[in-house]
C-alpha cells in the first residue's frame, strides 16, 4: 500500500531541495535519492521507479515544470523550469 499523495509531496520536496536557481536542472535520479528509506508514503520496496516517475509527471503538470531526456533511460531525465516561488518555499 502506497500513499501516492505523500510520495508526490516527498518528490516535490526533493525537487525543491535540489534546485539552486529557477534555470537549474534536477535529475530524476537525484530526486529519487532524496526519498528516505523510512517514509510516510509506504515501504521502500513498494515505491517502484514507475510509480515515482508517474508522480513526477503529475508534479510537472501541476507546477508547470518541463521534463526532458531520453525516455528509455530515466537516469538521464531532468526536471527544468522550476518556478522561483518554489525555491523560496
Amino acid at each position: 500500500q502506497v500513499d501516492v499523495r505523500a510520495l508526490k509531496e516527498m518528490m516535490w520536496d526533493g525537487v525543491k531541495g535540489l534546485a539552486t536557481a529557477p534555470d537549474s536542472e534536477v535529475s530524476f535520479h537525484d530526486v529519487l535519492k532524496t526519498v528516505p528509506r523510512v517514509n510516510k508514503a509506504g515501504a521502500i520496496q513498494d515505491l517502484s521507479i514507475h510509480l515515482c516517475f508517474i508522480c513526477v509527471l503529475h508534479l510537472c503538470n501541476e507546477h508547470g515544470l518541463a521534463l526532458q531526456g531520453d525516455v528509455h533511460t530515466l537516469d538521464k531525465m531532468v526536471i527544468r523550469d522550476i518556478p522561483p516561488a518554489a525555491l523560496a518555499a
